[in-house]
């Protein structure tokens, strides 16, 4: 994001980071339909991926409000925000599941545990920051951002129907008719 209008790459991924530890948290907290719309309401890969969802959308809007105004081409950035939330879901789990890929069992403490989801979020936030600069490169046509609306529609749909429905089919078991 050098030379770019908007938060510095590192504070993006510290704001990211801490308001994912909050979402992360927040439904324990306040355990509420409002909140469980947004926030994780178990330990499932797919709530940790909604949470990465929203938290980069608030944390891009947030940047929105406070830097749109400098920008003479509003779309250019708005919309590099945008996918770069579309893609926070997909980029967590393949971060997320290279130790499990790699180390092949389950960490053989809580600790270790937390140590590495921290770390896979801090890397998560760097990894859609870097990419959305890339993104703010193009110049998107029309069609391209009815694609990028229409699946941050249907991303908000999943997000909310599977927070409280699970689907028939799993990502990672045969689905069961």
């Amino acid at each position: 994001m050098n030379g770019q209008v908007g938060l510095k790459t590192a504070v993006k991924v510290a704001v990211f980071w801490f308001g994912f530890l909050m979402l992360h948290f927040l439904y324990d907290w306040l355990p509420i339909l409002p909140v469980a719309l947004f926030s994780g309401v178990s330990e499932a890969v797919f709530q940790h991926a909604k949470i990465a969802f929203y938290v980069y959308l608030l944390v891009s809007l947030v940047e929105t409000l406070i830097f749109a105004k400098k920008t003479s081409n509003k779309q250019r950035f708005i919309l590099p925000r945008l996918l770069a939330a579309l893609i926070v879901p997909w980029l967590m789990i393949l971060i997320w599941y290279l130790a499990p890929a790699i180390y092949g069992k389950p960490m053989p403490s809580e600790a270790l545990e937390i140590v590495y989801a921290n770390l896979a979020v801090a890397a998560l936030g760097f990894c859609a920051v870097t990419l959305e600069g890339a993104f703010s490169q193009i110049e998107f046509k029309r069609g391209q951002v009815v694609v990028i609306l229409v699946l941050l529609v249907i991303s908000i749909l999943h997000f909310t129907v599977f927070t409280f429905t699970m689907p028939w089919a799993d990502i990672f078991t045969p689905p069961v008719y």
